[in-house]
């Protein structure tokens, strides 16, 4: 206790301080580098979903779900990632599905589709087309050959997985002790200002005796 003491008593703040921006820089750099793998790992997801693999896409799920529930800093946003080909290719076959013997219908679907290709291909959101089909439909014919289409739900295609508050990464790490040594250094500001407090009342007593 006593070599602690001594050694507590060396230690300046400015010591400290220049300790802690250290400390903290390292920080927010493991923290930016959680963030910056997550979002290699979802475009490792999206790739595969446009590739139509669907043991790359399962595994890339997989690959990002466990990085972002075991990493702080990860977190994906509100929007998360889609499987936007994945769920194209699905509402195309329930599409097909549902107009076919429909003459009519088919023939209105291939028009409204070619016509809301390309705001897809400038988008590449297929919540966009799917509106645009709906809208394209809507004008051409009285009776929408799309109302009888059980069409797949586009959130059983949307993943998002939420990121701890505290991991125990190297991120983590760090930030645990960039706390201790930031009451580290409250502490010793506190106990040098206590300390010149009581020498300048010492020596404020000693003047008047």
């Amino acid at each position: 206790m006593g070599i602690m003491g001594r050694f507590w008593r060396k230690v300046k703040v400015w010591q400290l301080v220049i300790l802690l921006v250290i400390a903290s820089g390292v920080s927010a750099e493991l923290l930016r580098r959680n963030s910056l793998q997550m979002i290699v790992l979802r475009a490792a997801v999206i790739d595969a979903d446009t590739k139509g693999d669907d043991a790359k896409i399962t595994q890339s799920l997989t690959t990002l779900q466990r990085f972002v529930t075991s990493h702080m800093n990860t977190s994906m946003g509100s929007n998360g990632v889609s499987l936007q080909k994945t769920y194209q290719t699905a509402y195309e076959k329930a599409v097909q599905q549902g107009v076919q013997g429909d003459t009519q219908g088919h023939a209105l679907y291939n028009q409204a589709d070619a016509a809301c290709q390309p705001i897809f291909r400038q988008t590449h959101r297929f919540p966009d087309y799917t509106q645009c089909v709906a809208s394209k439909l809507a004008n051409l014919a009285s009776h929408d050959p799309l109302n009888d289409v059980k069409a797949p739900s586009v959130d059983l295609y949307r993943y998002n997985f939420v990121s701890p508050l505290w991991t125990p990464d190297a991120a983590g790490l760090s930030l645990i002790v960039v706390a201790i040594l930031s009451l580290l250094l409250l502490w010793k500001i506190i106990a040098v200002i206590a300390y010149r407090l009581l020498w300048w009342l010492h020596s404020k007593h000693k003047k008047l005796a």
